[in-house]
């Protein structure tokens, strides 16, 4: 399993990028156009290359004619999103990486986020420690030569989320490795009554 072959962050975003195994034994890649790992004061503990939650100004149109200027805190946009389902924490509207979103659905038991976008989307899941975070475009292609789509992408996102949930689970018993078995579940072991 190539999450055990790579150290640090990095590897979740990998597990995005190369999400499934195929059946002559190599991964499926491409599978998302941008993937990272955030945590929940908004530092990009990994990213991939190109991806930054910015600042800027943008213009928003207010009528037929009109302009006006509104800063856009794509960390805080982010944030507001992935935590609350907030799609109005910027007049200019969901923004991330410089494109614009629009909210789909938001599950707020899972704190899970489904966004849309001209020919693409995206995912957000919260987990109890980090935000995972990816976007697919359908004008990209996978390894397969097959577009982007919303179920890789929301597949990449969750099944890492779930594994870094399972991850923290189970790191309560990670230092006595006879405690957890493979699947993550905790094994009890009854005690034996003295005779």
């Amino acid at each position: 399993y190539f999450f055990a072959k790579m150290s640090g962050w990095d590897q979740y975003i990998n597990g995005m990028i190369m999400n499934k195994q195929l059946p002559d034994g190599t991964w499926l890649q491409s599978v998302v156009q941008e993937a990272a790992i955030v945590s929940f004061d908004g530092v990009l503990l990994a990213v991939t290359p190109g991806f930054e939650l910015k600042t800027y100004d943008y213009d928003i149109q207010v009528d037929d004619v009109n302009k006006k200027s509104v800063k856009v805190d794509e960390k805080e946009i982010f944030l507001a999103l992935a935590k609350e389902g907030n799609s109005k924490a910027s007049e200019a509207g969901i923004r991330i990486n410089n494109v614009k979103y629009m909210l789909a659905s938001y599950n707020p038991d899972m704190k899970l986020a489904y966004l849309s976008k001209a020919k693409g989307g995206a995912c957000i899941m919260c987990t109890k420690s980090v935000i995972v975070y990816a976007a697919y475009s359908t004008d990209l292609k996978m390894s397969n030569g097959v577009a982007q789509s919303a179920g890789t992408c929301n597949n990449a996102v969750d099944s890492v989320a779930q594994l870094l949930i399972c991850l923290l689970y189970t790191s309560d018993a990670a230092d006595d490795l006879l405690c957890v078995d493979l699947g993550g579940r905790r094994i009890i072991k009854k005690k034996k009554k003295k005779k």
